[in-house]
C-alpha cells in the first residue's frame, strides 16, 4: 500500500499587522530574544506565535490583572507642570557638567546654595532641589539611558564598529569589564569612541563576561563587529575560550590589533600645520 504523504506544517513567524488588532495595542511586541515568537510587555513573558495563541492570552487571569495595572497608573507626564520644564532642563545640565567633569556628586548639595543666592530671581533656579541623591539617580537612570540609547543607535546604523576592552577594579574592589566601542559617527563624519558598557566580572572564564549577551539584548548583530583590540592575556586573546575565540566563531575575518594602549602611546598625534615653519 501507497504511504500517506506526511502533513507538513509551516512555522508561524511574527506579524507586525498584529500590534494594530484593538486586542493587540499597547502589550504585544517582537520578543527580545530575537526568537520568532511573541512578547507581552505588561506580563514581561514570551508567547507562541499565532493569531488564535495571542488572543487567548488576552483573556488568562494574568494578563487581565496586569492590564488593569496598566490602565490604572497614570503617567508620570501628568504630575508635571509646563512651568517644570525649565527647572527639569537646569538639573540635568547640572548633573552632566559635574559628571563631566569628573566632581563629586557630594558637591551638589553646596552648589544649590550657591546658585539659590547668586540667581535667586530665576524661578527655574530657584526651583532646583537637586542634592547628591537626585543627582544620582538623574544621572544613572536618565542621562546614561538616553547615552546609552544614542550610542546603540549609532552602532545598528552604522556600517561596522570596532570593540576595544580591557579589565579594571574600581573603588569598591569589583572587577569590571570595560567596553568602548569606536566607529565613524555619521552625524560628525569623524571617527569617534564611546564607552558602551561595564560588564561585572563574577569569575575567570569569558562565559562571565557575556559580551555575546550584552549585544543580543540591544538588538546588534555580531557581524557588525569589524576589529577587537586588548592586551594579550588569556582571558582577553588566548587559544582556548577566549573573548577574541568566540568572537572569531561569528566573525573570522575580523582585524586583531593587541597592545592597543602601549600602540597608541606611540603613534605621534597629527597637529595641521605641523610642518610648516614659524614665520617671523
Amino acid at each position: 500500500m501507497p504511504k500517506e504523504k506526511e502533513t507538513k506544517y509551516r512555522a508561524q513567524k511574527y506579524r507586525k499587522e498584529w500590534e494594530k488588532e484593538h486586542w493587540a495595542r499597547d502589550w504585544l511586541t517582537l520578543s527580545k530574544n530575537h526568537n520568532g515568537k511573541a512578547y507581552c510587555n505588561v506580563c514581561s513573558k514570551d508567547l507562541a506565535v499565532g493569531n488564535s495563541e495571542l488572543i487567548s492570552h488576552t483573556k488568562s487571569a494574568q494578563h487581565i490583572r496586569n492590564m488593569k495595572t496598566v490602565e490604572t497608573t497614570r503617567p508620570v507626564t501628568e504630575f508635571i507642570a509646563v512651568s517644570s520644564y525649565s527647572r527639569i532642563k537646569a538639573e540635568l545640565n547640572t548633573v552632566a557638567l559635574v559628571a563631566r567633569k569628573t566632581l563629586s556628586f557630594q558637591f551638589l548639595d553646596q552648589l544649590m546654595e550657591t546658585l539659590h543666592f547668586v540667581a535667586n530671581d530665576s524661578k527655574a533656579i530657584n526651583g532646583m532641589t537637586c542634592n547628591a541623591t537626585k543627582g544620582t539617580y538623574l544621572m544613572t537612570e536618565c542621562l546614561a539611558t538616553s547615552a546609552h540609547e544614542s550610542i546603540v543607535g549609532k552602532m545598528k546604523n552604522g556600517r561596522g564598529f570596532s570593540i576595544l576592552c580591557d579589565k579594571a577594579t574600581d573603588i569598591t574592589m569589583e572587577n569590571i569589564f570595560c567596553i568602548n566601542v569606536c566607529f565613524l559617527d555619521e552625524d560628525k563624519m569623524i571617527p569617534a569612541t564611546y564607552l558602551y558598557h561595564l560588564i561585572p566580572v563574577e569569575a575567570g572564564g569569558a562565559d562571565s563576561l557575556s559580551l555575546e549577551k550584552v549585544l543580543e539584548e540591544d538588538g546588534i548583530g555580531r557581524e557588525k563587529v569589524i576589529g577587537y583590540a586588548s592586551d594579550v592575556e588569556n582571558l582577553m586573546q588566548g587559544q582556548n575560550n577566549s573573548m577574541l575565540t568566540r568572537i572569531k566563531n561569528a566573525v573570522p575575518d575580523i582585524y586583531i590589533l593587541k597592545h592597543f594602549c602601549h600602540s597608541y602611546h606611540l603613534v605621534k598625534p597629527w597637529r595641521p600645520n605641523h610642518h610648516k615653519q614659524k614665520e617671523f
